[in-house]
């Protein structure tokens, strides 16, 4: 058993308000948190909440690869499902994976037909702005317009879920999609100690003024405590009670958030369940034990780290399977849990797993792309595009090595361009719009300017003006184009509105004076396109 002492009074363990000292779980530093997403809405991922990292095209085929093959399983042991299955996505946030996820799946709706099998994809969040958001994306409205895909919001911490429209049957499973979320949930740290075991009480501190509601500026500060280990719940008691029999010492995190929200989905779902996670999280056992209790308990990048480890010793005690890597990634960890079927004979989702995401994982291939990016000026062209490649046709990583192509692209030979030419369009076809950042379809249509295909990249400007809010970079690109095809009615336009967007803007003034002047000479002035 777990040696504890109580040593306080029982209020400890009370919950408190402000930034009182309460146990970390009960701290107020997570309803801040979630009061900082409310207030926000989707601009919280304009340049400050990371996003990328777990919102890409390679996570999500590699989840619904993991799907198909947890699904073949299924089947062979309960039949085939009688209803649609549901496929819910928790806090979805920004919107962008729920996009990449629904490109994934209908990549495969063959499969998805011959398995017998229907879906419908549910988006949920807990911030209602956000749902108006998605509502208004030029790229997730038409989706969220179609038949087999709905949004709600949805607090994945309560007991209800008032979104659900038809009742469940017993052949029918479950799938949830929880990326970046459990580890903005409410945790609790114990420490290990010679044989004795103390729980962490939080005291967090923000600054005055602007910074006060960036959780980057908080400061989160653990003490540990002696506890009365009989009031904790069930779940985490075991967890603790299997970490001290492995001779646990140092800082261990129950993801306590993450837990009851699992036992909400395990309820909805009435244990027949997948869920799909990538977080940052610790998902080996040699990871988990021993560390110092700052190595963990801080909180950076609007979260903390998620005790993967936890989940599946939890997942294994109530019955069910949990698949994690192999070894410990920096940046990110993917863990697939499953309940209500037979442990132990679901062969084609384990060597799924391991294909896609343990060898291959995101975490692997996110810092290998991290770091090839950091090193983008010295990669020639061919490089670039089969980082490209691997990471299939992700705009982040488009958007990576946007200046290091434009600087290469004069050395290019043949092959590479050609090569080039043939990765754009894909990279298009995963594009996204988030708040802030560039949009692909401009940064694409620069570099076809540069490479002087200027049909093409007037596709893309055009693109770009139905999909993105004007900027005058983008009207005074799209009148080079028109002035190289020949069309000054168009480019004067175009220039006019680069001038009413940007007075300051002295080469569209400069093309405007020539057009309205019979000044225009493409023999003698070189068509430069500019960048944001």
């Amino acid at each position: 058993m777990i040696s504890t002492s109580i040593d306080s009074p029982e209020s400890q363990a009370s919950p408190e308000s402000g930034n009182a000292v309460a146990w970390l779980c009960e701290s107020s530093i997570w309803s801040r948190l979630a009061d900082f997403y409310q207030e926000k809405g989707k601009k919280a991922w304009q340049s400050e909440v990371p996003f990328q990292i777990t919102s890409n095209p390679q996570i999500a085929t590699a989840y619904v690869e993991t799907l198909l093959a947890w699904l073949e399983g299924w089947i062979a042991q309960h039949g085939q499902p009688k209803r649609p299955i549901r496929i819910v996505e928790l806090g979805a946030g920004h919107g962008v994976f729920s996009l990449m996820m629904l490109r994934a799946l209908s990549e495969q709706e063959g499969v998805f037909a011959r398995l017998g099998v229907t879906i419908h994809y549910v988006i949920t969040d807990l911030v209602e702005a956000n749902l108006l958001a998605w509502q208004e994306d030029p790229l997730l409205k038409p989706w969220l317009q179609s038949e087999g895909v709905s949004c709600a919001q949805w607090d994945c911490l309560a007991d209800q879920h008032p979104w659900m429209e038809e009742p469940s049957d017993s052949q029918t499973p479950w799938v949830f999609v929880a990326n970046y979320l459990f580890d903005s949930l409410p945790q609790d740290a114990y420490l290990f100690e010679k044989g004795t075991l103390k729980r962490g009480r939080a005291q967090w501190e923000s600054p005055t003024g602007t910074q006060a509601n960036d959780p980057n500026q908080w400061n989160l500060a653990v003490e540990f405590t002696d506890f009365d280990a009989t009031k904790l719940p069930i779940a985490t008691r075991g967890l603790l009670t299997e970490y001290h029999n492995m001779g646990a010492e140092g800082c261990i995190l129950i993801p306590d958030g993450a837990i009851r929200c699992i036992e909400t989905l395990r309820d909805l779902s009435q244990d027949r369940m997948l869920l799909l996670s990538s977080d940052k999280a610790l998902s080996t056992q040699s990871s988990t034990l021993g560390r110092r209790p700052e190595e963990i308990t801080s909180f950076a990048s609007y979260s903390m780290l998620v005790n993967f480890h936890a989940l599946q010793l939890y997942f294994q005690h109530e019955g069910g399977e949990a698949w994690l890597q192999d070894t410990q990634q920096e940046f990110l960890a993917s863990g697939v849990f499953s309940i209500g079927h037979r442990p132990g004979t679901y062969f084609a989702l384990e060597r799924t797993f391991r294909m896609h995401l343990d060898r291959n994982s995101p975490g692997d291939l996110g810092s290998l792309c991290n770091g090839l990016l950091a090193q983008r000026f010295s990669l020639k062209l061919g490089s670039m595009i089969s980082l490209l490649k691997v990471m299939n046709y992700d705009p982040a990583v488009f958007a990576g090595l946007y200046d290091a192509m434009l600087t290469h692209l004069p050395q290019a030979n043949h092959s590479e361009l050609n090569d080039l030419i043939l990765a754009m369009p894909k990279v298009v076809k995963q594009r996204y719009a988030v708040p802030g950042y560039v949009p692909i379809a401009f940064q694409i249509g620069h570099i076809l300017q540069v490479m002087g295909r200027w049909e093409p990249a007037l596709e893309m400007y055009q693109l770009c003006q139905q999909e993105d809010p004007p900027f005058a970079e983008l009207w005074y690109n799209l009148g080079l184009c028109y002035l190289a095809l020949q069309n000054h009615q168009e480019a004067e336009s175009a220039f006019q509105q680069a001038i009413q967007l940007n007075p300051e803007l002295l080469l569209a003034q400069g093309w405007l004076y020539r057009i309205q002047n019979n000044l225009v000479s493409l023999d003698t002035e070189p068509l430069t396109p500019t960048s944001l």
